[in-house]
Formats: structure tokens, sequence, C-alpha cells
């Protein structure tokens, strides 16, 4: 069986373009994103003991994380790009400790998400709360009476 120049010509081409489009994607496609990358793990300190933490990050990318110890809640800071760590202290001066979480108050000034507020869970009977305005730098007095059970 003879297959004439101008089939064999055509055949070729239709393989030529059957690969070239095979190997690279359709036009309006874009092409997979590259292999996922994770930061370096980072121990953060004033977490050791703390158990089930509570991790919240503002729309400036800064990570705040607060664990309860059974005595206290230790709250942490974590940098946008994951490499330092800052330990805030336990905002709620050992009133607390059995369950801790974090709020992110509304943005009050264009240059930061300041209001940081936490609760503290001090017994099934009543919740510590407190507030810090500057970003976790300092954190008024605790308000142990804040959810009295009667």
């Amino acid at each position: 069986m003879r297959i004439s120049f101008r089939r064999a010509t055509a055949l070729t081409a239709i393989t030529v373009v059957l690969g070239a489009l095979s190997a690279s994607p359709a036009p309006g496609l874009a092409a997979p994103p590259p292999a996922a990358s994770f930061n370096p793990n980072l121990l953060l300190p004033g977490s050791n003991s703390a158990a089930e933490p509570s991790i919240k990050t503002d729309r400036l990318g800064n990570s705040f994380v607060i664990g309860p110890t059974g005595s206290q809640c230790n709250a942490m800071r974590v940098s946008h790009d994951g490499s330092t760590a800052t330990f805030l202290g336990a905002p709620d001066h050992n009133l607390g400790g059995g369950d801790c979480d974090w709020s992110i108050g509304p943005q009050e000034t264009g240059a930061t998400d300041s209001n940081i507020a936490y609760s503290s869970l001090d017994n099934l009977a009543n919740i510590t709360v407190g507030k810090s305005s500057d970003g976790g730098n300092t954190f008024g007095p605790p308000n142990p009476a804040a959810a009295q059970i009667g």
C-alpha cells in the first residue's frame, strides 16, 4: 500500500500540531501553579505546656496565637513572614487559663489593626476578658467578671 506524498505530509503536519498542543496549555488557560512551599517550623516563645491554641490573623498578616496552660493564657505574635515570634505574656494575669480565644477588632486607624481582645475561661461559670489597643504590646486590666452565671 502506497501513501501519496501529500497524504504523508498532511499526517506529519497533524502529528506535529497535536504534539505542540499537548505540550503547552490552551490559550486562555493558565499553566499549573508551582509546587507549594511552607515556612520552616518556628517554636513560639511561651508556648511550652500551652494547648488548644487559638490563632487569628489581622489584615496586615500578623498572626496572634493564644493558648491555655491550665492557670493562664499565654499569648504570642508571629510576624507576617513567619520568621519571628514575640511572647506577649499572660494577658489574663493568671485569672483564667481553662480555654482562650482571640478577637481582632475593627480597624480604627489607617495604620494598623491594633485592637485585639481575648477571652479566658476561668471555670464553667465565669469568663475573664481583656483588650489591647496597641497590637498586643500592652494589655489593659483583665475583667474577671465578664460573664457571671448566677
